[in-house]
């Protein structure tokens, strides 16, 4: 197929979704309700499963230490393998008088591996390859994350380790000039990827005010005017042990593994939390919409719907609504716009509801450039229906077992239970936040 320049296209609708999918939830003729216990309302036999395995997964253990640092341990049997997550309380939204240079992001690159004042670069490599584990960091627009994944006798090394990143880690000036020379390659490889000028330009279009308007990455000529200087007084605000949580899960006993992090983490010099503030996004009164145009095969469409956060009863309904028109051959949109009009190659939809504000339903789509306005009219049209004509039952049965199946499913792996619970604690203060959602 012969590329030329075609669109890339962001449509935000008014903030209506929040409003109209508890209603979308009552068919519009409601039968009768059943008896408490009637067969109706009794869940398939596969969740009741999927339920009872997870009423049998051990309570994670909770602890804050002296310093400030909050600690989460769960432990899970399964295997001789342990995962260990070190989230900090720092992205692309508190970086203050650096907002907009992508610094929370350069800060990670330094840290994870960098010389520390006990070790060299170099060491620090060499312990990561005798662990022999899976090591990576990333960072979003409120928190980074260190993790590991390793065998369990590896664990307290692991532990050690990481910990003396946090702590000593002493911005070598050669990492520094090294590590800005290959952010500034991603920079230049996200211009040319359609899918992150997207992102960026829906964040752009649905957020005027909002801090997630700003890219985790940084502005090119922002973050070129990092010093290193910048990135010393940022790890003094940011990296202190009150923004700090460890979550560990795998074949651990959860006592002996607190003490490893006691040992490793308490010495931590405690620091004042600076409090940063996120000014609102002001209500949207008008229909927005913003293209830009790149040298792709393709058209890529983002349309959205400001809604609500994780703590919204609306929550659920979003949760379902999103299974409901996106998830597999059958759901809605894919089966109408792909598989019956042929009008889009792929379509899928996301709620993201998070903790520190109000968050947007999304419809992403890759299409032919001719299909752009019957594709929009056709995805109105379907959330139309869905609000005017509520779901099915049948629709409702399998978003709720889908949605509990996969939650079951991954917390079968160490890797994913620390993500889970270390998430949890950090997004809600409740590291069973997630198994509550589920039940």
């Amino acid at each position: 197929m012969p590329r030329r320049t075609v669109p890339i296209a962001v449509l935000l609708a008014l903030s209506i979704l929040s409003t109209i999918i508890p209603q979308s939830m009552t068919p519009a003729n409601p039968a009768p309700s059943p008896a408490a216990g009637s067969a109706a309302t009794a869940p398939p036999e596969q969740v009741r499963t999927a339920l009872a395995a997870l009423e049998a997964m051990p309570q994670p253990l909770v602890e804050t230490l002296p310093n400030g640092v909050r600690v989460v341990i769960q432990e899970h049997h399964a295997a001789p393998v342990a995962a260990l997550r070190v989230y900090v309380t720092t992205g692309s939204m508190y970086e203050g008088e650096f907002l907009g240079c992508g610094i929370s992001h350069y800060y990670e690159h330094l840290l994870s591996g960098g010389t520390t004042s006990t070790r060299s670069e170099e060491e620090n490599r060499r312990l990561l390859d005798e662990m022999g584990g899976n090591t990576n960091a990333y960072t979003t627009s409120d928190h980074t994350c260190y993790h590991i994944a390793t065998t369990a006798a590896q664990l307290p090394l692991a532990i050690e380790v990481y910990a003396d990143w946090m702590k000593n880690n002493v911005l070598h000036p050669s990492e520094v000039e090294r590590e800005k020379g290959v952010i500034v390659s991603e920079i230049n490889m996200g211009e040319d990827e359609p899918d992150s000028n997207l992102w960026h330009l829906f964040s752009r279009t649905m957020y005027r005010e909002h801090l997630l308007r700003i890219p985790v990455i940084g502005q090119r000529e922002n973050f070129l005017r990092l010093t290193r200087d910048d990135l010393v007084h940022f790890y003094r605000n940011r990296y202190i042990p009150s923004n700090t949580i460890v979550a560990i899960a795998g074949d651990v006993d959860a006592r002996a593994t607190l003490e490893q992090v006691r040992k490793s983490f308490g010495d931590w010099e405690a620091r004042p939390r600076v409090v940063t503030p996120f000014p609102q996004e002001p209500p949207q009164t008008a229909f927005r919409r913003a293209e830009a145009r790149m040298d792709v095969p393709v058209t890529f469409l983002m349309m959205g719907w400001h809604t609500a956060d994780l703590f919204h009863p609306d929550l659920y309904p979003l949760d379902i609504l999103d299974n409901v028109m996106s998830s597999g051959r059958s759901s809605r949109l894919v089966k109408e716009l792909k598989e019956e009009r042929g009008l889009v190659y792929n379509i899928s939809t996301g709620s993201w509801t998070p903790h520190f504000g109000a968050g947007s339903f999304h419809v992403s789509a890759r299409l032919q450039d001719e299909h752009l306005e019957e594709t929009i009219e056709a995805i109105v049209a379907a959330f139309e229906r869905a609000r005017d004509g509520g779901i099915t039952e049948e629709e409702l049965a399998r978003a709720k077992k889908q949605k509990i199946a996969h939650f079951v499913l991954n917390q079968q792996d160490a890797e994913e239970i620390a993500s889970t619970i270390g998430g949890d604690l950090m997004g809600t203060g409740d590291a069973t936040f997630s198994r509550r959602y589920v039940r």
